[in-house]
């Protein structure tokens, strides 16, 4: 019988190319979730993943990969770049800045007033 495995793991970034360039040698997290090992010539991750000639198509067993600030920097430099367009990085101190963040956008266009009024709270 064959598991299936999910492990938080913490791998560094040994592929090249023009996206991941900015970051390599940098380390990123994420759940690895396969059930066999797999061989690569062009590792991306460490001994993991695989890149492809053109160094645009990679492919990987890693879960939330984009919850990596260093990878959506990455991605996005890369981007902006291309498009030749200045990119500013925006970085939430927390996840719990983020959810303050969307709850001072509810708080600024909602009327609690009135929905307690409507619903009968006082």
């Amino acid at each position: 019988m064959i598991s299936n495995k999910a492990a938080l793991v913490v791998k560094t970034v040994t592929g090249s190319g023009a996206i991941l360039k900015s970051i390599r040698s940098k380390t990123i997290s994420g759940y690895e979730i396969h059930m066999e090992p797999t061989k690569s010539c062009a590792p991306v991750f460490g001994d993991d993943g695989c890149i492809d000639e053109s160094w645009f198509v990679i492919g990987i067993y890693l879960h939330g990969l984009f919850e990596n600030e260093n990878i959506r920097h990455a991605l996005m430099s890369y981007l902006h770049e291309g498009n030749r367009i200045e990119y500013v990085p925006q970085v939430a101190a927390s996840e719990l800045d983020v959810y303050e963040g969307l709850a001072d956008v509810v708080r600024k266009n909602i009327d609690m007033a009135q929905i307690c009024e409507i619903i009968g709270f006082d």
